[in-house]
């Protein structure tokens, strides 16, 4: 039992980074958006609800050898494993390639597409991971150990608790150091070890058939329990529904209070896989004291009022700190949610393996759907409060409807008398009291204009020059000359009259506003479509753009890269403006080599890529940006913004010209000098000398730096996305914060 628990844990740790390295490199390759992610995690899912079940049935055949018990089975499955960690990458990048090789304007065409090739590249490996547990429980059958029906919880203690540091360590420690390439690697070993482990173990000892040295089942093992299998398939798909869907929810809901950074999203995961074990260890605890049935009991009435915590912990006119918010929203559901899915497994399995690779593997689907509906349906077409009560409620139908309290304690469908109404009565009850005290976000602003979509809660607020956007909370940007500036400073640059324009991030539309005030074909493209629908809120002529004769104007929704990949168009100019913060996944990727390339390759020879930094941006990312752009471009050119703000990087196949403010400004035609003035008191050659005053040489940069040898930012080197090391330990020759006024 103990190289079983050792190899569930490790299998665990592993597992769980395969799924946040491969979910990142699936996005660098298919487009940073909600249907690729969803892709991903539905491929995933899939893939360990169909091995569980297949291993659930295929496990008896294996290993039948009377005297000699082996794990070589579950040794090929952990080879497998490892095998995929080797060989996804490879199989990401040629999808992406086969995928760039066939036309297809369709963006439903190109998902559906794009889940194909996640499909045959990650399930046979995702299948191999689903069938461990059946395998593993079907070697431990063999040995009549003690306990064997609490088998499954044994080893789904260890699983989860090696996913604890499956998410820890790669997030704050190995992608940083190594990147994602060798941080796969790593768990690629610890699998091959598992395998060879494994494959060497044997016990050489006979068991008679007819004996057993395992406890007496528990008296709650009654036919009537057993009978009931089919519903507790039912039970367990929705529990795993509502699950996958809350955590959806909850990714959304505290966006606000915890950022948008990957460990914002790391701690979520990581507090739902901590309390999810102590849910276990305390099922577990239970088994020893006889109490397995109360727990049960009181873990159902209070699962449902548990799911709604979320809303009270987000309430805006709570002043607590983001982490509390988070223990109290995420943590007594993961609690409960740890003690029901291996109790009620094991209830109606007793660690068989082919009941519990049925079971599991429906607890899994209600993982893949729980997503879908939830990011797709409910909250995009009513919002994510309203999806959180429908789920709660769903719950609750589960708890009265399936009766688990009742049916697994083997006790008469009335033998609660008087306490049936208590039983059913208490979290209605709760549920109505938790309901008075949640409080949306949004209800902060008056009069603003609250969108929900599949990919984001878009809030548009404020009035005149105070009016602002955010995006699941955070402030994506305000009304500024800075804006307007990435488009007139390359366009006015430029060696010849520009035809045509790029801007790659809509924001509140100034940006693609500037570009379209020139007269020439503007493009935008944005990966929210909840931001484009808000534009007319910041812009009254928007429409008037968009369909009038002065420019062929047009917003597309998609992403960004994946555009530039899909283009058949070449520009003048593309100007890039990241979303904030600088550390999220969307921006890493709009700064990556890669990102480069892919610019280059609808680049006009002597067109000009503008892409702006914001101030935040600490040294060593400011250097591996810098560091990706000019070992793609022949010419880059840097300016600070107007008053500081960031940094505008010029980047081009061809020389940049030098010109004075006065000729940069003349350049510009007379609707582009009245859009470029429409905010400003100062003289135009005054705005424009306040940025190229400020011109840094490259090379100079980087020594000012103390950066020469700093990583190039690349897909696979997400230096500004993951910073926790460098924040912990900075080194004192290298600014916390790059001063870009100096």
């Amino acid at each position: 039992m103990a190289i079983v628990r050792f190899f569930f844990f490790w299998s665990g740790f592993s597992s769980l980074l395969y799924q946040i390295v491969w979910l990142r490199l699936a996005i660098a390759r298919f487009g940073v958006n909600a249907p690729v992610v969803s892709s991903v995690l539905t491929v995933f899912m899939s893939g360990l609800a169909l091995g569980s079940y297949l291993g659930g049935k295929f496990s008896s055949r294996f290993g039948n050898q009377k005297y000699l018990i082996q794990l070589r089975p579950y040794a090929l499955l952990e080879f497998t494993i490892g095998l995929g960690g080797l060989l996804a990458p490879a199989g990401l990048l040629l999808g992406r390639r086969v995928m760039l090789s066939l036309s297809m304007e369709s963006s439903a065409a190109y998902f559906a597409c794009s889940l194909f090739m996640i499909f045959i590249i990650l399930f046979p490996f995702c299948t191999a991971m689903g069938a461990t547990y059946p395998f593993a429980l079907s070697f431990l059958k063999k040995l009549h150990l003690p306990d064997e029906e609490k088998q499954f919880s044994d080893l789904y203690l260890c699983n989860v608790a090696g996913s604890i540091l499956g998410v820890l360590i790669p997030t704050f420690i190995t992608i940083e150091l190594w990147g994602f390439q060798k941080t796969l690697w790593l768990a690629v070993l610890i699998n091959l070890m598992i395998a060879v482990l494994a494959w060497r173990y044997r016990v050489s000892a006979k068991y008679p058939a007819t004996e057993t040295i395992c406890a007496e089942p528990a008296d709650y093992y009654s036919e009537r329990a057993v009978s009931i299998f089919p519903r507790a398939a039912v039970i367990l798909f929705i529990f795993g529904m509502c699950s996958m869907g809350l955590e959806v929810i909850w990714t959304r809901i505290y966006t606000p209070y915890i950022g948008t950074w990957v460990y914002s999203f790391a701690g979520i995961l990581a507090i739902y896989l901590v309390f999810t074990n102590l849910g276990t260890a305390t099922y577990r605890l239970s088994l020893f004291r006889s109490a397995e049935r109360h727990l049960l009991l009181l873990t159902w009435l209070f699962l449902a009022p548990s799911a709604f915590l979320m809303l009270i912990a987000c309430n805006p006119d709570f002043s607590i700190s983001p982490f509390v918010r988070l223990l109290i929203g995420v943590a007594p559901f993961s609690f409960m949610a740890g003690i029901l899915t291996p109790c009620l497994i094991e209830i109606h399995s007793r660690s068989e393996a082919k009941s519990v690779g049925t079971l599991y593997a429906a607890n899994l689907l209600g993982c893949v759907v729980g997503p879908l509906v939830t990011g797709f349906l409910l909250i995009p077409f009513l919002n994510y409060r309203t999806a959180c009560y429908l789920l709660v409620f769903l719950l609750l139908l589960t708890f009265l409807w399936g009766k688990p309290h009742v049916r697994v304690a083997g006790t008469a469908e009335n033998g609660f008398g008087g306490r049936k109404l208590i039983t059913w009565g208490v979290p209605i009850l709760i549920f109505g009291l938790l309901s008075l005290f949640g409080k949306p976000y949004e209800s902060r602003f008056r009069e603003a204009v609250v969108l929900h979509d599949y990919a984001a809660t878009v809030i548009a607020s404020g009035q005149g020059m105070d009016k602002q956007l955010r995006v699941n909370g955070q402030r994506a940007t305000h009304l500024t000359t800075i804006t307007k500036m990435m488009a007139h400073l390359p366009l006015a640059y430029l060696n010849k009259t520009p035809e045509r324009g790029l801007v790659i991030c809509l924001g509140m539309g100034t940006t693609f506003r500037s570009m379209s005030s020139w007269g020439i074909d503007s493009t935008v493209v944005e990966l929210i479509p909840s931001v484009a629908k808000t534009v007319s809120y910041f812009f009254a002529d928007i429409d008037e753009i968009l369909r009038g004769h002065r420019a062929r104007a047009r917003i597309i929704i998609d992403d960004g890269r994946r555009f530039l990949d899909r283009t058949s168009e070449t520009y003048d100019v593309i100007a890039v403006d990241p979303p904030p913060p600088v550390e999220t996944a969307q921006s890493s990727l709009l700064y990556s080599r890669e990102f480069y390339q892919s610019v280059k390759r609808v680049l006009r020879k002597d067109g000009i890529l503008q892409n702006w930094l914001p101030q935040a941006a600490d040294a060593k990312t400011v250097a591996a940006v810098l560091k990706a752009l000019r070992e793609e471009f022949a010419y880059v050119r840097i300016f600070n913004s107007l008053e500081g703000h960031g940094l505008h990087f010029l980047a081009s196949m061809a020389p940049i010209p030098g010109r004075s403010p006065a000729e940069l400004f003349s350049r510009l035609p007379e609707s582009a000098k009245k859009d470029f003035l429409e905010w400003e008191q100062n003289a135009p050659e005054e705005i424009f000398e306040s940025v190229l005053r400020s011109e840094k040489d490259p090379d100079r940069f980087l020594m000012s730096l103390g950066l020469n040898s700093a990583v190039t930012l690349t897909d696979d080197r997400a230096v500004n996305e993951y910073w926790f090391l460098r924040a912990l330990f900075p080194e004192p020759h290298r600014t916390a914060e790059v001063t870009l006024s100096r």
